[in-house]
């Protein structure tokens, strides 16, 4: 089976055709991000034809926006300020004459742990990416669990303390709260910088608590996660895991496993999986 992934980002748009569980093909292209709607669908088109095969199944698309899955539509898409409603399924299906599956890139992480990932052995997990902000993405019964708007799983914007959890689990905990990155806290850690490592520990607190919260709604199996903060596992691990130790239920933590994702290529791999889970 070969099908095409493209991930949009607001700086790249990544493009790869996946023939049975591995990319055999990958192309790169910078996004055309302040230019107008159609600029940025020619610059998908082009990409997309780098790789594609006259035996392509499918293309599956995410992107950093809600989505109306149904009728691939997406909305509001960060960084690309041109694109307010662009009906992407249509245009695209229009132009190769194959199926096309569009969702928000967390939940393609989620998608694509669940057909390729470390995480295809539970059929309940989160799946949560850390980077400039949080997404998260369910997958129920070995399902991807959309919502309206393709929007369960915003985790990042619960209330939390005095704002909300993006706040403090993604790389603006970093820049809000002490003036840093996480890549500068992380290699001050490898330097055995005391001081970097409290910042780490409080960080996996956080998370701890987001964890936490998950288990009460969804009492997943396994929490993966992806972006990337998620390279700097081990060095918050200790601290988020105590933290979720003192969840008040030990039945629905006792087999919880908590891990960072292992495939480099996931955002292709997850707009892949948008065909297989449907």
């Amino acid at each position: 089976m070969k099908i095409v992934g493209v991930d949009i980002g607001g700086t790249k748009i990544n493009v790869g055709r996946v023939e049975g569980n591995s990319i055999a093909q990958k192309y790169l292209v910078k996004t055309p991000a302040l230019e107008d709607e159609s600029t940025v669908l020619n610059a998908i088109v082009t990409a997309v034809r780098k790789v594609l095969t006259n035996d392509v199944k499918a293309i599956g698309i995410g992107v950093p926006g809600m989505v109306d899955t149904k009728n691939g539509i997406v909305f509001q898409v960060q960084n690309i300020p041109s694109w307010k409603e662009v009906h992407i399924k249509e245009y695209l299906e229009k132009e190769f004459g194959i199926a096309v599956f569009v969702n928000n890139d967390a939940n393609c992480f989620a998608a694509g742990e669940n057909r390729f990932g470390k995480a295809k052995d539970y059929q309940n997990f989160v799946g949560i990416t850390l980077g400039t902000g949080l997404g998260a993405g369910i997958i129920i019964d070995n399902s991807l669990h959309n919502g309206v708007g393709a929007g369960a799983g915003e985790l990042g914007y619960l209330p939390y303390k005095d704002g909300i959890f993006e706040h403090y689990c993604s790389s603006q905990f970093f820049s809000k709260f002490h003036h840093t990155t996480g890549l500068e806290v992380y290699e001050a850690i490898q330097q055995g910088d005391e001081k970097a490592q409290e910042i780490m520990d409080e960080f996996g607190f956080h998370l701890g608590e987001l964890i936490k919260r998950a288990c009460y709604v969804l009492a997943p199996e396994a929490v993966v996660f992806g972006g990337s903060i998620s390279k700097a596992f081990k060095t918050f691990e200790k601290s988020m895991k105590a933290n979720i130790s003192t969840f008040p239920f030990a039945s629905v933590i006792e087999g919880l496993n908590v891990f960072p994702s292992n495939l480099d290529d996931i955002s292709v791999l997850g707009a892949v999986a948008l065909y297989y889970n449907h």
